[in-house]
């Protein structure tokens, strides 16, 4: 027993599970600021959030970003489960723009250059279903996309070798409800 009158025991604490951490990768034009209200209820919760910047949000990616001579992070742990909120879900090999015929969406201001990205009306292709204060606060982080990031292709498929949960959000028009109910129940009847 400590000085405080708390029993302690070394091993016990060493071997007891760490709580789970959440990894939260945002989608086109987004930083990880666009959890920020997600963020602040999981930590309240007592939760560790990491926001993932994307190297393909704000500009074209360095052609150094992911060179062999990048530190690789320790590895700390492993994921236990994807949850794809509104995600597209793309077999490989295959990608956003060949999944829609190569046709650029006519909602896409694509800079002169050819290397960027951006969204014509974000409060009706992003946050149509977002209160009109926080669609206003996000809407003011939005960030050019890496236009050539659209023709990447898929090389993994993660929802086969991982537990996953696809989130539906019925008011959201990105990608159309048909086609992001029949991707996700497609790929997960395989």
């Amino acid at each position: 027993m400590s000085s405080t009158g708390i029993s302690t025991t070394t091993a016990a604490v060493a071997d007891a599970p760490a709580k789970l951490e959440f990894i939260l990768v945002p989608g086109a034009c987004h930083s990880p600021s666009c959890f920020a209200p997600t963020t602040a209820l999981l930590e309240a919760a007592g939760y560790v959030v990491h926001g993932i910047s994307l190297a393909s949000v704000g500009g074209p990616p360095l052609s150094t970003y992911l060179s062999p001579s990048s530190p690789s992070p320790a590895n700390h742990g492993k994921i236990l489960h994807l949850f794809y909120i509104t995600a597209f879900i793309l077999p490989a090999p295959s990608s956003l723009m060949s999944a829609s015929n190569d046709t650029p969406a006519p909602w896409y201001i694509i800079s002169g250059d050819g290397t960027q990205v951006e969204v014509e009306n974000p409060r009706e292709i992003f946050y149509n279903d977002v209160e009109p204060a926080l669609a206003t606060q996000l809407m003011a982080s939005l960030k050019p996309h890496a236009y050539r990031v659209l023709f990447s292709e898929t090389t993994v498929e993660p929802w086969r070798v991982l537990g996953c949960t696809y989130v539906m959000c019925t008011l959201f028009i990105l990608p159309p409800r048909n086609r992001q109910a029949d991707a996700a129940l497609d790929e997960s009847r395989e």
